[in-house]
């Protein structure tokens, strides 16, 4: 991507610095969008980050007896935004 970060994972992860700021460790989306909750926007500022979409976009379990939040296709509070492309198969 030009500037030494590496792109984001088909797992869905994206690359932050540790604690000492010396090396890179993956954070995942899922625990992302659990971490800043809803309502929220969150812009991809990075190369690659229509791969992050269906992360964003899939349904959440927060682990309260069954019930799924929703992710931004259905209505559930995320809005996120990304350069790159995302090709649904």
């Amino acid at each position: 991507n030009g500037h030494g970060v590496p792109r984001p994972t088909a797992n869905g992860e994206i690359w932050l610095f540790d604690k000492h700021h010396t090396n890179y460790i993956p954070l995942s989306v899922t625990d992302l969008r659990r971490w800043i909750g809803k309502p929220s926007i969150v812009v991809l500022d990075c190369s690659g980050a229509g791969v992050l979409m269906p992360f964003f976009t899939a349904r959440m379990d927060h682990g309260d007896g069954g019930a799924a939040a929703a992710g931004v296709g259905a209505g559930g509070g995320a809005a996120p935004m990304g350069a790159g492309a995302y090709h649904r198969s």
